[in-house]
């Protein structure tokens, strides 16, 4: 037990030490974007709702090993912009009372598989809670099967379903976390 502890600390002081959080590298950002299922002509897409000032990576040294990329655009603004004819909303919680809030959105957070499950991906989502924001939201799809994961954190508000085009890739969900 005495080494594992050990361990523990000499691995949290490496961290401390090496691990930093810096400018985006959207480059990384493409290539996790792609690894993650998604499809790489979509990165174009996403990267317009993408403000590459707050947008952040994660470091190992001069190494980026990981990216949050993250917008300004509010939940409410997304919605209004949903093509209600050929998407499905579930409406979870009246969202209207963050109309006139600051929010930030969470558009993609990956990190390179060999640097996962070492709380890496902590740094990057505690991020955004120091910036000036009331809330954070995110949009999720279901094929990649991490809703357990945004919820220890945050709160489903709207399930979307795209049935016109009967692509279940385009299934998901929208998480809100107030930081405020």
């Amino acid at each position: 037990m005495w080494k594992k502890l050990k361990y523990i600390k000499e691995y949290l002081e490496y961290i401390n030490e090496k691990i930093t959080i810096g400018k985006v590298d959207l480059e990384l950002a493409k290539e996790l974007w792609i690894h993650a299922g998604h499809p790489g002509w979509a990165f174009k897409e996403i990267c317009e709702e993408v403000d590459e000032e707050l947008s952040v990576s994660i470091y190992d040294g001069d190494k980026a090993i990981g990216v949050y990329l993250l917008g300004t655009k509010g939940i409410n603004d997304k919605v209004r912009e949903m093509d209600k004819r050929t998407v499905d909303q579930i409406i979870k919680e009246d969202i209207s009372k963050y109309e006139n809030k600051k929010g930030i959105q969470g558009v993609h957070l990956s990190i390179l598989p060999e640097y996962r499950k070492k709380g890496l991906g902590r740094k990057l989502i505690t991020y955004p809670y120091s910036l000036d924001f009331d809330y954070i939201w995110g949009m999720h799809s279901d094929f990649l099967e991490n809703k357990s994961d945004w919820t220890k954190r945050r709160r489903v508000v709207i399930e979307i379903s795209d049935y016109l085009r009967q692509d279940t890739r385009n299934d998901g969900f929208y998480t809100l976390g107030d930081i405020k």
